[in-house]
């Protein structure tokens, strides 16, 4: 992420992830549960450093893939003043619990 989004961040505005609709694997009738989440509740950043790393892990059911999108959110901070905006999807292969963004 980009350096402008750590007052976001540290002004405790929002990362936000939202898990993508999951739909059963072939041959399933019921969607495995993984939950995804911040590593960290709360993170934390000087204005000056350039970059900051974001770690998501996932807990549950990880024999299947699971998809989760993510956008920063503007609250005292503002896109395009403070932060640069990121939004985008994590993919977890089957198996994989640590992602970062």
């Amino acid at each position: 992420l980009d350096a402008d989004m750590r007052p976001l961040l540290a002004e405790q505005d929002a990362l936000e992830l939202a898990p993508s609709q999951p739909k059963p694997m072939a041959g399933q009738s019921e969607i495995p549960l993984s939950v995804i989440q911040f590593t960290c509740a709360t993170y934390f950043c000087q204005e000056d450093e350039r970059d900051m790393q974001i770690d998501i892990v996932r807990f549950g059911d990880c024999s299947g893939s699971a998809l989760c999108d993510y956008t920063t959110r503007d609250a005292s901070a503002k896109a395009g003043a403070h932060y640069e905006a990121q939004a985008g999807r994590l993919t977890f292969e089957p198996g994989e619990t640590l992602k970062s963004i």
